[in-house]
């Protein structure tokens, strides 16, 4: 499994447990038992680029039965609520368009086309405008996991959990935090919403509330599913 930030996956190491750290070049790297195999769960940043290279290092130490670009996604279609999993039919980046399997004995979840894209969809306009290409959810990391398996004729799943709604606008432009090696840069996120608390920290706080939700619906997907 592959995802941005290990928050996104903490859902999942906590409900599955058994999971040991890894030594490989990345942010976070840790691998376990699932379902009677072994499982190994990856994060190196947001974008198409770090997911490609968290996916990469993975794969250095044993070729998977399947590669899952996880964790969380924004909602296009206004139906999806905050904590509800969303599994991708198709993952759409420009003009390209990668398959992706439908996971096969899981709890119910929405499926549909996701979009990947390398930056944050962060208004409601901007969301609805995402949407008239046919997407229900829009994400920052399938696309580059999706490339590598196919260059590997290895299945790919995009299995997201949605923490923020369609009609729901992001408290900053995340996208002007990011630093050149494309992480998004905390401490200046703060800095931002400390220079007006009263408008921007109610609604980091939400968000914050929102991604542990989405974390734990994610986790409780996953101890439940047999892809």
């Amino acid at each position: 499994m592959v995802a941005a930030d290990k928050h996104e996956v903490m859902g999942i190491v906590s409900r599955i447990g058994g999971f040991k750290p890894l030594r490989l070049p990345l942010d976070f790297a840790v691998r376990g038992r699932w379902r009677g195999g072994e499982l190994t769960i990856v994060t190196n940043g947001a974008g198409h680029a770090r997911a490609a290279e968290a996916a990469e290092a993975a794969l250095t130490r044993e070729i998977p039965e399947s590669i899952v670009s996880t964790g969380f996604c924004g909602a296009l279609d206004p139906a999806l609520a905050n904590g509800d999993i969303f599994a991708a039919t198709s993952v759409l980046a420009g003009s390209r368009s990668y398959a992706a399997r439908l996971p096969a004995r899981c709890p119910t979840h929405a499926r549909g086309v996701v979009l990947s894209q390398d930056k944050v969809a962060v208004t409601a306009d901007e969301k609805a405008r995402l949407a008239r290409s046919g997407a229900g959810a829009v994400e920052m990391e399938a696309a580059g996991v999706a490339e590598l398996a196919a260059s590997r004729n290895i299945p790919f799943y995009c299995i997201r959990v949605v923490s923020d709604l369609a009609s729901e606008s992001l408290p900053l432009d995340f996208n002007l935090y990011r630093g050149p090696d494309g992480r998004f840069q905390h401490a200046r996120v703060v800095g931002a919403a400390l220079k007006s608390p009263l408008q921007r920290l109610p609604g980091l706080l939400r968000m914050w509330r929102d991604a542990r939700l989405a974390s734990s619906k994610l986790g409780e997907f996953f101890a439940n599913c047999h892809l």
